[in-house]
């Protein structure tokens, strides 16, 4: 079904009071709201079809509230379609001012944080598009998901607290972040999780499995008598006009638990330099660099100094080229030794066995004491004849 016709349906079924809704259309719901990102980790069980008994549908028209800072909690919101604009109350030298901490989209949530600590509302929300919203009310969330969704925040919570990278950040701004990345996305091998030349809107902090940087680099071909090489210089333009570039997928960095992607870029409104590639199976809490818009200004300059660029396009062609050289350089010694090794078995099988040499004893064959070899040696007497024994008269 295509996201139109999707869309199209949801709005038929949650317009429906959820005590008309039928069996079959409450089937079809919990089809089309599996794919809901919220629901995601309920789609195959029987609570997602308790929880379309009781969502309901609601829309605003442009710069309308859809709460206020202070209220009551009551519910919390998917957005179907349009975007909400979060904004929070700002106190500092006795001036308040409203500040925008958040702009949501399509499958965003809001609304949830007054829901599990029973506080209310922390910031107000307004439509800036109209919106359509999927509403849940507080009775179905504490029946329904509070449990689960605590546990769930809470173990993101401590696994940023722990990193490096959050040290500087406060409790309460850390909250909103992990609130906002909830579960880590999962990747199986292979899987793209970031592209080079893409957008870099979120960073990624590996909390299972690897993850391999790659990046394209083009290196200018030089034809010599005998070979081909690879120069590290940059290619230029006359050298694309002329077909003397060969693109290669090099390797930058080799990634694994507690790690991170795209920081650098994200923060500094980049592309990602590298594509990030899961090795194998891999886990990763996915972050907006948005989130991070009320951290102080010199912790924020502190943790961006813990981010690095990749390294450049030259250096990379250095160590790939010298990679090469090693690896030619390497196997000319293995050959080698395999030929030395062959040579050797050869010899030793053609070549008689030398026997060991055994303790010599006088005789009159042996008049020196000289040990005995493999070679046999004429008779002493032979070469010196021994003197004649006198006759008795």
């Amino acid at each position: 079904m295509q996201s139109s016709d999707r869309k199209t349906r949801l709005r038929q079924i949650l317009a429906l009071a959820p005590q008309q809704r039928s069996e079959s259309q409450l089937t079809e719901l919990v089809e089309l709201l599996g794919d809901v990102k919220m629901f995601e980790e309920y789609k195959y069980t029987p609570k997602l079809k308790q929880l379309c008994k009781q969502v309901s549908l609601h829309s605003f028209g442009i710069k309308q509230v859809i709460f206020k800072q202070g209220d009551e909690a009551d519910a919390f919101y998917i957005i179907l379609s349009g975007r909400v604009s979060i904004s929070a109350e700002q106190t500092r030298d006795g001036k308040t001012w409203s500040e925008t901490v958040a702009e949501l989209k399509e499958d965003d949530t809001f609304g949830e944080l007054g829901l599990i600590y029973g506080t209310p509302r922390a910031a107000t929300a307004i439509s800036t598009t109209y919106v359509e919203l999927i509403g849940l009310s507080k009775e179905a969330y504490d029946k329904e998901i509070k449990g689960d969704d605590i546990q769930i925040k809470t173990k993101a919570f401590k696994y940023f607290r722990k990193h490096p990278f959050f040290s500087l950040i406060p409790d309460e701004i850390l909250r909103q972040i992990s609130n906002k990345a909830k579960k880590p996305i999962e990747f199986k091998t292979n899987d793209i999780i970031s592209k080079q030349g893409s957008k870099a809107d979120a960073i990624y902090f590996i909390t299972q499995g690897s993850v391999k940087l790659l990046r394209r680099v083009d290196f200018k071909v030089v034809k010599n008598a005998n070979d081909v090489s690879f120069s590290m210089n940059d290619p230029k333009s006359f050298d694309y006009s002329e077909m003397q570039i060969e693109t290669k997928l090099v390797e930058v960095e080799h990634l694994t638990k507690g790690d991170f992607v795209g920081a650098y870029e994200s923060f500094r409104n980049l592309a990602y330099q590298c594509s990030a590639i899961a090795t194998m199976p891999t886990a990763a809490y996915k972050v907006n660099p948005q989130d991070f818009r009320f951290v102080d200004a010199y912790d924020m300059q502190e943790i961006l100094n813990m981010t690095s660029p990749c390294p450049s396009d030259k250096e990379l062609r250095r160590n790939y080229i010298q990679g090469l050289r090693w690896g030619v350089y390497k196997n000319s010694f293995v050959n080698s030794v395999r030929l030395e090794n062959k040579f050797k078995r050869r010899f030793t099988h053609r070549t008689p066995p030398i026997k060991s040499f055994k303790t010599a004893s006088l005789s009159l064959e042996n008049p020196f004491s000289k040990p005995n070899t493999h070679l046999r040696l004429l008779p002493i007497e032979r070469i010196m004849p021994t003197t004649p024994s006198l006759s008795k008269n």
